[in-house]
């Protein structure tokens, strides 16, 4: 019987054949470090050229993951030096990404944090889904060889290097904070994925239950259960409290999200009443609670003091109370042969930045 109840153990050539394959994966070697330092080149260029598709190539090509379903399956099996073996890999080619990251950062060429290079600094509970659904699919993937060549996809579902390379690039720049939420998010991909594997390792009969014979004698998934917990009851914890920071971290990228559309709806009522202007920009920060607007407005006439404390009075009482906001009028206006031209056809769509600051 297995960890979940049903009848999946291996046979014993291929519980054999999986261990070899997963302390190949897992071996602290001269290739492996090599593969972290090359992944991390690609990754951290690819986060700052602002580039998905060379992101992803990064997680192609890292070799991180091997080392987790090795710790996975040590903890699980209870074989310390696999255990250990796939814990001097990882913990060495983490210091190898960051520290490659931090050299890329360093370089006089550095250009400004893009949206990828944004996106791994602020994870949120999404990025701890995929990472348990990745960490699932490629355990999976290793104990059923028919579907082993699935396990590149599942290196690319999850950023297990990116956010290494982005927590080095942010130290280099001393952006603590992003250094910090690229940490996190690599941590909590770490826990899911040894979490997750596992699982699909003790599913499998991969789990070794050590009994006491003075203990009372319970039923096999019971026992299996409980040697489960007691051997990964760290990492649940930490993920348990990782997910409820995540989860804040979602409610508040949502509430921020609501908030912009709500500030560019109110905007675009105050501008459609002057005829020729329009919307160009807008630019929301949050700093230590306070939300700023910038609204840049190309206007044909100034807005006026009187009314831009209407709009923030509209803004206060829709959006958010403790607000300010600040319009820039650029004065423009559109002509054509025939005169000024109030009413396009086609107008740009206003564009807003969102920056939420300590």
């Amino acid at each position: 019987m297995s960890l979940l109840g049903a009848n999946q153990e291996i046979k014993p050539k291929r519980r054999r054949e999986i261990y070899n394959d997963v302390t190949e994966l897992s071996q602290p070697v001269g290739s492996f470090y090599m593969m972290v330092a090359l992944a991390t080149v690609i990754a951290a260029y690819g986060l700052l050229i602002n580039s998905a598709a060379v992101v992803v190539g990064a997680m192609l090509v890292a070799p991180l993951m091997g080392p987790i379903f090795g710790i996975a399956l040590g903890l699980a099996a209870g074989d310390r030096r696999l255990l250990w073996a796939s814990l001097r890999s990882e913990v060495i080619g983490i210091m190898i990404a960051v520290g490659v990251g931090v050299l890329i950062g360093l370089t006089p060429w550095r250009l400004p944090i893009g949206e990828e290079w944004m996106v791994r600094s602020q994870p949120t509970l999404y990025d701890l889904v995929i990472a348990l659904a990745s960490g699932l699919a490629g355990a999976y993937a290793l104990i059923d060889d028919r579907i082993s060549p699935a396990l590149p996809g599942v290196a690319i579902a999850v950023a297990v290097l990116p956010p290494l390379a982005a927590c080095g690039l942010a130290l280099s720049a001393e952006r603590w904070e992003m250094a910090g939420g690229a940490a996190m998010l690599f941590i909590a991909n770490f826990l899911a994925i040894q979490i997750a594997a596992a699982v699909v390792f003790s599913a499998f009969g991969m789990l070794r239950v050590d009994r006491d014979e003075r203990a009372p004698r319970e039923d096999e998934d019971t026992a299996k259960i409980r040697q489960f917990l007691k051997r990964f009851w760290l990492s649940l914890l930490v993920l348990g409290v990782m997910a409820w920071f995540m989860t804040n971290a979602l409610i508040g990228i949502a509430h921020e999200r609501r908030s912009a559309v709500q500030v560019r709806e109110v905007l675009q009522s105050a501008v459609t009443e002057i005829p020729g202007a329009r919307l160009a920009n807008t630019d929301i920060q949050r700093r230590s609670g306070h939300l700023r607007v910038t609204a840049t407005i190309l206007t044909p006439k100034a807005f006026r003091r009187e009314r831009v404390a209407e709009i923030e009075a509209e803004l206060r009482r829709r959006v958010d109370r403790d607000m300010r906001l600040v319009i820039r009028s650029v004065i423009a206006q559109d002509m054509s042969s025939e005169g000024a031209v109030f009413d396009e056809e086609e107008e740009p769509q206003p564009q807003t930045r969102e920056t939420v600051l300590p």
